[in-house]
């Protein structure tokens, strides 16, 4: 309960404060994250590679797409991060790690029914990497994890990410952001796409690289498990290849 009135609490000041960024940091004491979002929003430029230092860090930060969470039979009783979820036998962090054997570790730092409010309390002290993969819109847009402070507004979205993004900058991070992926239902579609167009803007204001999902996906079958909202282990391993196929060991 505490930590329901703590983000009502944080999404009320920040809707107050969203035209004025000098107050919003001064109000939760984000002065060096906020002085960096505004020098990273110059430049926009294109990076399609993923450069990590051979041995480095890479972490996975979002909600039950990328923990990997899988409630059909199929599911593993292999709960991380204290959830209590069963996951897939390839959820995508685990089979990028394999992936990427000899070259980078990957952390999964994915929390079901997490909106972007959440992990930027969940995560806020966690060790520094050398990259950071971050997919949140998901529960944003459609609250699936039923959340007391319910629907998050796309300018609180927005402004969130930025601040997340930008914090994983300040640690010595580099950050790639990715696209809500496909949703089986055509209503939570609807609700989530505007969400994925806010985060490729973003992208383009901080100049940081964007991965779409759904470019993996293309002839992979099936997609979902059969709740048709998270992904299947087919899905999951070829979002995975996609991300490998960038990522360059210096």
């Amino acid at each position: 309960m505490m930590m329901v009135a703590a983000l009502s609490d944080f999404l009320r000041e920040l809707e107050l404060n969203l035209r004025g960024w000098r107050d919003l940091c001064l109000g939760f004491g984000f002065v060096l994250l906020c002085s960096l979002v505004t020098m990273s929003g110059i430049r926009a430029e294109e990076r399609k590679e993923i450069r990590v230092p051979r041995g480095g860090v890479i972490a996975a930060e979002g909600d039950s797409l990328t923990y990997g969470m899988d409630v059909s039979p199929a599911g593993k009783p292999t709960q991380i991060n204290r959830a209590s979820f069963t996951r897939s036998t390839n959820p995508y962090p685990e089979t990028l790690a394999t992936d990427l054997a000899g070259c980078a570790q990957v952390v999964n730092r994915g929390f079901p029914g997490d909106r972007s409010v959440d992990g930027l309390v969940r995560w806020q002290t966690v060790p520094p990497v050398n990259v950071a993969l971050l997919m949140y819109g998901s529960n944003d847009a459609t609250n699936y994890g039923h959340s007391a402070t319910g629907v998050v507004s796309l300018d609180v979205f927005h402004s969130v990410m930025r601040l997340i993004a930008t914090r994983r900058m300040a640690q010595g991070a580099t950050v790639v952001l990715l696209l809500p992926p496909p949703i089986g239902d055509p209503r939570a579609e609807a609700m989530i796409a505007p969400y994925r167009r806010d985060v490729q803007a973003l992208g383009k204001e901080m100049g940081l690289s964007v991965f779409d999902p759904k470019e993996a996906l293309s002839g992979v079958e099936p997609v979902f498990t059969e709740d048709r909202v998270h992904l299947s282990p087919a899905a999951n391993i070829a979002i995975a290849k996609g991300l490998a196929s960038l990522v360059r060991c210096n």
